[in-house]
Formats: C-alpha cells, sequence, structure tokens
C-alpha cells in the first residue's frame, strides 16, 4: 500500500461527506472561526450545536488547536463554549 493512499481515501471521504451534508459543513466552519476568535482576542465563544454527521469531533477540533470546549444547557439550547486553555 502506498504511503499516500490513506490520505487520499480520507479526502475522497470528506468531500463526499460534504456533498451529502453541506450543513455539516457549516457546522465545523462554524467551530473553525470560534477557534481563530479565541485565538485572537484570549475570550470564550458560545456556538449553538447543530447535528453534525461527523459524531462529536467539534470538540476534538478545538481540543486539537490547543484549546479548551464544554457543552453546556438543554437541548434544545445547547451550546459548545470555546475558551482558550490558559
Amino acid at each position: 500500500m502506498r504511503s499516500d493512499t490513506f490520505a487520499q481515501m480520507a479526502k475522497y471521504l470528506r468531500e463526499v461527506l460534504e456533498e451529502a451534508f453541506p450543513e455539516d459543513r457549516t457546522a465545523l466552519t462554524e467551530v473553525e472561526a470560534a477557534i481563530n476568535h479565541v485565538q485572537e482576542h484570549h475570550a470564550q465563544i458560545e456556538l449553538y450545536h447543530k447535528r453534525l454527521a461527523y459524531g462529536g469531533c467539534k470538540h476534538e477540533i478545538v481540543k486539537q488547536s490547543g484549546l479548551l470546549s464544554r457543552s453546556e444547557g438543554e437541548e434544545p439550547f445547547r451550546r459548545l463554549v470555546v475558551y482558550p486553555a490558559e
């Protein structure tokens, strides 16, 4: 198996999922924007949860960026809070 095969498969699957679930791409874009906001302003930000076919990956994305996150509230008003690690 070539070393780039996994990366190509992952890219293909991401593209297929984005076409099938465009609202998920929007949700991921919002998480990325929240991460940028927290990193630039060192202040927390809240996002309302939306259905996400990728599962609970929003917290993982935040964690990989070096920030912290937590879920607050009850459905249907549940939200994701992203905040600095310090």
